[in-house]
């Protein structure tokens, strides 16, 4: 099995602690109004502001490393990411019960069995995005780099409909949606076709050109900009682009970074599950109240690493106690695809 980049992980941990900071510092608080209060510029909203514009592309920051090392599709993953959901779903939905006093229902149980239909939009876009992978991968290869305009073109229509013109019909729903999580998915396949050429140029000028277009967002957000945080906006997708350019230049193997890296997509799930939603949404609120916003911050930290490591530490916990199963499906399929090839043959 090779060895995962580091340098990568580092951005996929970086990519779902920024899903986590930006749910603490906007979501869970209510989110952001609509437009800025010039009249009032209170030191919370001012933060909110520039946390959401700098991590408002973390979503996309995942589903680039996902193109970029592009998915092999095998009935072994599917059960896999099933299995994950299953155990963060069902054990969480129970512990929800004993610890709020909620009545424990079989319909229930079984809703929080039907993973996918359970889970929210990230979870059904990112199951329909392994489906329509191998397509993905072949338009890739066959057209290779052909395939940027098309993608640019992609761009600008997704754009357009969504942005600008606001239509659903089209399907990328602000982001929220498989055409988008697609899209995503073939710049970062593009970012992996032309990567000898993005790595001739000098890694601090992506970071002018993050730290540029997140200023753009923030304008955007000033002006009364309604889609200045969607994540089909051409300067959210920037971000996220010009973000992980920088990590790509070199090739380095850390066992700890990898680990850790590994129960990142846990984190993204646990911290929308309920009690764990709860929770930060009770800390949060809190620590706020309690605390000027530059020492509510700094408070904010020191749980937030914990709860991600805690949550990595769960997912570890939960990989080990389902891989009895995993080794069974594994062997069912493998016994299955040996009697469907001696059939054909």
């Amino acid at each position: 099995m090779k060895e995962r980049n580091s340098y990568i992980e580092i951005y996929r941990i970086l990519a779902v602690f920024s899903v986590l900071i930006v749910h603490y510092n906007g979501w869970f608080l209510g989110g952001l109004p609509d437009g800025f209060d010039f009249n009032y510029p209170t030191a919370q909203r001012i933060g909110q502001l520039i946390i959401a514009s700098l991590c408002a592309c973390c979503v996309n920051c995942f589903i680039l490393i996902s193109g970029y090392f592009s998915i092999k599709l095998r009935a072994q993953s599917i059960v896999k990411y099933l299995i994950l959901l299953l155990g963060i779903y069902v054990p969480f939905y129970c512990v929800d019960c004993l610890i709020n006093g909620k009545p424990f229902l079989f319909l229930d149980l079984v809703y929080n069995c039907r993973v996918i239909t359970r889970g929210g939009y990230f979870v059904q876009c990112y199951f329909m995005l392994m489906i329509l992978s191998p397509i993905l991968n072949a338009f890739i290869e066959k057209y290779h780099k052909k395939s940027l305009w098309l993608i640019l073109l992609l761009l600008v229509l997704e754009f357009y409909f969504d942005c600008i013109k606001g239509n659903d019909r089209m399907g990328f729903t602000q982001g929220y949606s498989v055409a988008h999580f697609c899209l995503i998915y073939l710049i970062g396949r593009i970012i992996f076709v032309y990567k000898d050429k993005i790595t001739e140029v000098k890694r601090f000028k992506w970071v002018l050109l993050y730290f540029a277009f997140a200023g753009v967002i923030a304008g955007m957000y000033l002006a009364g900009i309604r889609f200045a945080y969607d994540y089909s906006n051409p300067a959210v997708i920037a971000t996220g682009v010009f973000s992980f350019l920088p990590f790509i230049y070199k090739i380095r193997s850390n066992k700890i970074i990898n680990w850790v890296a590994g129960g990142t997509f846990a984190v993204y799930i646990i911290q929308v599950s309920e009690p764990a939603f709860s929770f930060l949404c009770k800390m949060d609120k809190m620590l706020l109240s309690g605390n000027a916003y530059w020492l509510y911050l700094i408070k904010s930290i020191p749980l937030l690493v914990g709860f991600f490591m805690v949550c990595v530490l769960y997912d570890k916990l939960r990989a080990w106690c389902t891989q009895p199963v995993l080794n069974c499906a594994d062997k069912l399929i493998d016994g299955i695809k040996s009697k469907c090839t001696s059939s054909t043959t």
